[in-house]
């Protein structure tokens, strides 16, 4: 097994356990870690821009809406967030909550397949991400919608690092996804001092995919660019991520404290074999001087029996 990071989306514990299932034992053998994007009704995102407040005071106040939203008590909620910035006495940024057990659960498959998890974020912001890659100003305000589960729409309008708009958009049928992103595009852009889009970014399943995106993108005069499943899942290794949120960080030991702790082994052990080597030179040492007494006893108990 190579300290490789196996890339996985998924919307529950069951539809991941049968993804890893069927990997191969080649491809079991290739990856040690595995990177979680999860989707569902329990796995919250929400964009939060707080005023009179200090970044200190911020945890507790997230914590406090999480548990409002997800009805549960802190301690069983799987909690993570990210500050944007912090200017003017507000704080602006993203958390996304989950109930525990259902974190934990996820974190059971993966064990139970024989793999560590290194990280489990939402889906929707891996979409993000993915689409980051290829356009990191920050600055361009872009809209994304992912179609990757059926009857919904993940929407999400950013500017300058903030969040305009964030939202799951049910449909049926297509004249109905139609009209609830044309809408939902139309009330963000009235809302907000830009009028237009830098990127619009589509992602999942679509139906009728050339039809919807040359509509949005004719529509709102923006340039459009798609992303599959497969592009998503990809985009979770890199290393220029928009979003760091990780739901597993009490299941992970990060990489610099791994590394501190293979120096501090590396240490521990250096320390051990020097205590070892002046061991055991201290009892060659002595029993040198335990030799050497003893033979000048014997040589002087010689000379005494001599002389009498």
């Amino acid at each position: 097994m190579t300290n490789k990071t196996l890339t996985v989306n998924a919307s529950s514990p069951d539809e991941l356990s049968v993804q890893l299932s069927q990997l191969s034992l080649m491809e079991t053998a290739q990856y040690k870690y595995v990177a979680l994007s999860i989707s569902g009704p329990d796995v919250l995102v929400q964009p939060f821009n707080i005023p009179n407040i200090k970044i200190k005071d911020i945890k507790t106040r997230l914590q406090m809406v999480s548990v409002e939203l997800l009805n549960l008590p802190a301690d069983q909620i799987a909690f993570d967030y990210q500050i944007f910035s912090s200017k003017d006495g507000s704080v602006c940024g993203v958390f996304t909550c989950a109930p525990k057990s259902l974190i934990n659960r996820y974190n059971k498959v993966v064990q139970d397949s024989g793999f560590e998890v290194i990280r489990i974020t939402a889906y929707i912001l891996t979409s993000i991400n993915a689409f980051y890659q290829d356009h990191p100003e920050v600055s361009h305000r872009f809209c994304l919608l992912d179609f990757s589960r059926d009857g919904y729409i993940n929407l999400a309008v950013m500017h300058d690092l903030k969040f305009e708009l964030l939202r799951k958009v049910a449909y049926d049928n297509f004249s109905e996804a139609l009209f609830e992103i044309k809408q939902s595009l139309r009330s963000a852009c009235a809302k907000s001092t830009v009028k237009h889009f830098d990127h619009i970014y589509f992602s999942g399943d679509i139906p009728e995919q050339d039809r919807i995106i040359n509509e949005i993108q004719t529509t709102f005069d923006s340039q459009s660019h798609y992303k599959d499943a497969q592009d998503v899942k990809r985009a979770q290794n890199s290393q220029h991520a928009l979003f760091s949120i990780n739901l597993a960080r009490e299941h992970v030991v990060s990489d610099e404290v791994r590394g501190y702790l293979l120096h501090g082994f590396t240490a521990l052990v250096g320390i051990l074999m020097v205590i070892c080597l002046w061991s055991t030179f201290s009892i060659h040492q002595s029993s040198q001087r335990i030799h050497q007494a003893l033979e000048r006893g014997e040589a002087q108990s010689y000379v005494h029996q001599t002389k009498n």
